[in-house]
């Protein structure tokens, strides 16, 4: 039987500089109906979980989206683990699951693959497919906070060495689906998926 995602939240994570892509703001680039954030957050509409977005910019027009936006609590551009720090500050249930918004080829299906593996005694999860880590696609319980926050408080900042350091476990999904989390780190990366996925203008 399959196993429903519950006592989770949804953080889509749109806070970074984007310093790949001439300082764009990634969360707002076009993707099908939508913005790429919208589009991550419907992955998790798709499995009935509440949603929150990361962003540090723009945060005005995520609320016009109708999107829960929660912000850094710490100064600049500190990467992914401030934003999950921040999320975990904020959600009402025991455990927060993340995606980049940048990750559109992303499913729901393998979110819920990875939930579905994850094991029974483990506070953190992230994704891998064969060689490949995928560290900021992720789920962590809530009680990880105390400790993510003495951590940045160290002023570390690499996700695997946080992932590392508390022992979390790595799902791997296959090298199969490697494709899934193809990202648009640079403006040629996003006009290659938006072509790929049949958006021409």
């Amino acid at each position: 039987m399959i196993k429903q995602i519950s006592d989770c939240t949804g953080l889509v994570l749109a806070g970074g500089e984007g310093s790949r892509m001439n300082g764009q703001d990634k969360g707002r680039l076009p993707w099908r109906h939508g913005t790429l954030a919208s589009y991550a957050a419907q992955r998790f509409y798709a499995l009935n979980l509440p949603v929150i977005i990361s962003a540090n910019r723009n945060l005005e027009r995520y609320v016009e989206d109708g999107l829960q936006v929660v912000t850094d609590h710490r100064e600049g551009y500190q990467g992914p683990l401030a934003a999950l720090e921040a999320g975990l500050k904020v959600i009402k249930t025991s455990w927060l699951f993340a995606i980049p918004c940048d990750n559109p080829a992303l499913t729901e299906g393998l979110m819920m693959q990875m939930w579905e593996l994850k094991p029974p005694s483990a506070r953190a999860i992230y994704a891998q497919c064969g060689q490949y880590r995928h560290p900021v696609c992720c789920a962590l319980h809530q009680s990880c906070l105390s400790e993510l926050s003495a951590f940045l408080d160290t002023g570390q900042r690499r996700v695997m060495d946080w992932w590392d350091h508390i022992h979390a476990s790595a799902i791997d999904l296959g090298e199969a689906q490697e494709a899934y989390f193809a990202n648009t780190n640079t403006l040629e990366d996003f006009a290659r998926l938006r072509k790929l996925d049949g958006q021409n203008s």
